[in-house]
């Protein structure tokens, strides 16, 4: 058995310091097109691995025969772009200018369950390295001696990220379709391609068929365009996901390649799940999880019965199509194979843009119109929304983005957005990544170029589909001057922080033009202090994870009330015989309305000045007005204050009346006056507020006179400015 450690035979080993992501720097590595080997037939040379997928620094064990004996070294590729050669050079065993000699093994055949265990040796091992890329990985199997030197067999595998590592995208790698396709030993999990019957059972421990289903055909277009884009990606199969359904929400975007057509039930729940929690989903081919299947010999056997005669008790893990167990694909996809298929030497199908979604953002920027076509789109398998949608599949926000009608039923590429805010994209065509680039596809017969719309209408999408879902709603509620926004609970363990924005307008915004009203977790209250009245409002809320941020969610128009303006009255602490009392007033509106002033019965004035003062020039040689005005100053001041009342209702204190005179000349001659019983106290401020004398009063605003007005001096004033009104342009006032 050659062992060896990729870690010394990496070449060119790219360095992540001058890329965003691991896949920008690995694809800037020159490549090859010596991945690409022309296939031996077998078993001139056949292998398989003891395991679908590695993380870095792990060990892949190789099981290889070469009948006959024949030489032969191990070359490992990773797959990509690399500039379009489509692969780089890793390693080889047990050199790359070396071989070994390789040993016939048998080939055991069926078993009553039509399963095959080739059950070899391990004959090579490779450790890759700690830093070792995540993505599709083929070991070639070269002949280096016999009639078939030059030629090998390829075995792909799969390696993953880091544990617990994170990426915008994961692609789903569909080695379970792999097998059930493989007839290797004799059998399958399909009738067309077995001997004596289909199995119920297929092993991953034995060689696979060439080109039986070839990831070349409807994988690596996909892997090429996403590498070349450099997103953000890592990879793993559906074994992984069936280990670690959890693992699906450290991406924000899932996307399965190729044909993903057998999951088990750990899947399909931790599919669901996903994108109940917010995940976006792009199902890149079509016939994706129709059938369920489950594992036994710690995953390394695949059970597919198809039918009820499946022994297993429990109902909900039973072998069949899992429309019939209740869970049919369209409630996950929009779509579901419904028996679209076309074979290699059928005409071309070909997918047309429905006009009616020409308006989504999708599409910017794409140069489709209305009468566009994409050429052979459409084939070997595909899918469509069901006429008669079973229950849950009817999906209120499904559009239909591009469509194919024609005698072998309708297919369609759809997209939805679920409940949780998770975007959903289904192709709904094996074919749909043959648009976006052609390696090798001119095998199956297609030979159109690949088509920048569709390529700009991927990155438009998937642009939308890498961000997270925005927050589900927002409401604005006021309680003691605090604005509260309410949303619901973040469903999503991916959110970091949630920001949220004003502006003024019923109108939705740009953020940029809003001012931020908080910036925190998802599960912190956001509120503020009530923002100026009498105007209409709109919040804004985004969502940000590690990897982006969404787009924003919009509250309804959100009026604030008017706010009712503050009116500040004062006057002197004392006043003196003779002397003008002044009092000051001092108004002030938080809403910025225009002030509008208003005094009755006699007078009335706009200004847009929020201060203003009223005076009364007193003439009277006696102490008592004096002594009454300071009297009078303290309670009636402030009760006027209290009933927010403005300068004008204060009426200066009366002069010293008749009788009061009479009284004081009395005492000063000694003579006593009769005892007088002291009024009630609302008497006597209503005698102090009757003037008696002739006072001449003036009012000013903002520096204007206003006429002025006299009243006798042996009758009480009949018009008096008994009350005066500050309002704003809401009519709000005090």
């Amino acid at each position: 058995m050659r062992k060896l450690a990729l870690v010394a035979l990496l070449l060119a080993a790219p360095s992540s310091a001058s890329a965003t992501n691991p896949i920008q720097a690995e694809n800037a590595v020159p490549g090859t097109t010596a991945w690409y080997a022309t296939q031996a037939p077998p078993p001139s040379i056949e292998g398989y691995m003891s395991q679908a997928s590695l993380l870095p620094a792990e060990t892949l064990q190789l099981h290889v025969s070469t009948s006959p004996a024949a030489h032969y070294r191990v070359e490992v590729y990773r797959v990509g772009w690399y500039g379009g050669a489509g692969g780089r050079l890793v390693g080889c065993v047990p050199g790359c200018s070396s071989d070994e000699t390789g040993t016939p093994r048998p080939d055991p055949g069926p078993d009553g369950n039509g399963e095959t265990v080739a059950g070899w040796p391990v004959t090579d091992e490779l450790q890759l390295p700690p830093d070792a890329v995540s993505g599709y990985y083929v070991a070639n199997l070269l002949l280096t001696s016999g009639p078939y030197r030059g030629q090998a067999s390829t075995v792909f595998f799969v390696v993953r990220g880091p544990a617990a590592g994170r990426s915008a995208i994961l692609v789903q790698v569909p080695v379970n379709t792999w097998q059930a396709y493989n007839n290797w030993g004799g059998k399958s999990l399909y009738d067309v391609n077995s001997t004596g019957g289909p199995a119920n059972r297929v092993s991953f421990d034995r060689p696979v068929a060439p080109k039986g289903q070839w990831p070349i055909v409807w994988e690596v277009p996909l892997v090429r365009f996403l590498e070349r884009e450099g997103y953000d990606l890592s990879y793993q199969t559906d074994v992984d996901t069936h280990l670690d359904p959890g693992s699906l929400l450290n991406h924000r975007l899932v996307m399965t390649s190729g044909h993903d057509e057998y999951w088990t039930k750990e899947m399909r729940d931790g599919f669901d799940a996903a994108r109940d929690r917010g995940t976006n989903l792009a199902f890149m081919g079509a016939n994706n999880g129709y059938w369920q299947v489950r594992y036994e010999d710690g995953t390394r056997t695949m059970v597919g019965y198809k039918s009820n005669a499946d022994p297993n008790p429990d109902p909900a893990l039973k072998t069949i199509l899992f429309r019939d167990l209740g869970r049919p694909e369209c409630q996950l996809e929009g779509v579901q194979h419904q028996g679209g298929f076309r074979h290699p030497t059928d005409e071309n199908l070909d997918y047309r843009v429905n006009p009616a979604a020409l308006a989504d953002a999708w599409f910017s920027g794409t140069g489709f119109d209305a009468s566009s076509v994409m050429p052979d789109t459409v084939g070997r398998e595909w899918d469509t929304v069901p006429a008669d949608p079973p229950a849950g599949c009817a999906q209120p926000t499904l559009q239909v983005l591009f469509h194919y009608g024609g005698p072998s039923g309708d297919a369609s590429a759809v997209k939805y957005v679920a409940p949780s805010g998770a975007r959903v994209f289904a192709s709904g065509s094996l074919q749909f990544a043959w648009g976006l680039d052609t390696f090798a596809t001119e095998e199956e017969g297609h030979t159109a170029p690949p088509d920048p719309r569709l390529q700009q209408f991927m990155r438009n999408a998937i642009a939308d589909l890498t961000r997270p879902a925005p927050p589900a709603a927002l409401t604005p509620t006021i309680a003691g001057r605090v604005v509260q926004v309410g949303m619901p609970p973040e469903p999503d363990p991916r959110i970091r922080e949630i920001a949220v924005y004003r502006h003024e307008g019923p109108d939705p915004f740009a953020l940029g033009d809003g001012v931020q009203v908080c910036r925190a977790a998802p599960s912190a209250p956001c509120s503020e202090p009530e923002p100026a009245g009498h105007r209409t409002y709109r919040y804004a809320a985004v969502a940000t994870d590690e990897w982006g941020q969404s787009n924003p969610v919009y509250s309804a128009p959100f009026v604030v009330p008017d706010t009712p303006p503050v009116v500040r009255l004062t006057g002197p602490r004392r006043a003196r015989v003779g002397a003008r009392i002044s009092y000051a007033l001092r108004a002030t509106d938080r809403d910025g309305d225009p002030l509008t002033y208003r005094s009755e019965p006699t007078m009335s004035r706009s200004a847009s000045a929020a201060e203003g003062y009223t005076d009364w020039p007193w003439r009277s040689s006696t102490g008592t007005a004096a002594r009454r005005a300071r009297r009078l100053r303290s309670p009636l001041d402030k009760r006027l204050c209290a009933n927010r009342e403005s300068s004008a209702c204060v009426t200066p204190p009366s002069a010293p009346s008749a009788a009061a005179s009479s009284r004081r000349a009395q005492r000063r001659s000694g003579i006593a006056p009769p005892e007088r019983q002291p009024a009630p106290r609302a008497a006597r401020t209503s005698m102090l507020m009757r003037p008696a004398l002739r006072p001449v009063w003036r009012r000013r605003w903002s520096g204007e006179r206003p006429a002025r007005r006299r009243c006798g001096a042996t009758r009480a004033c009949t018009t008096r400015v008994s009350s005066a009104r500050r309002s704003d342009s809401a009519g709000s006032a005090v």
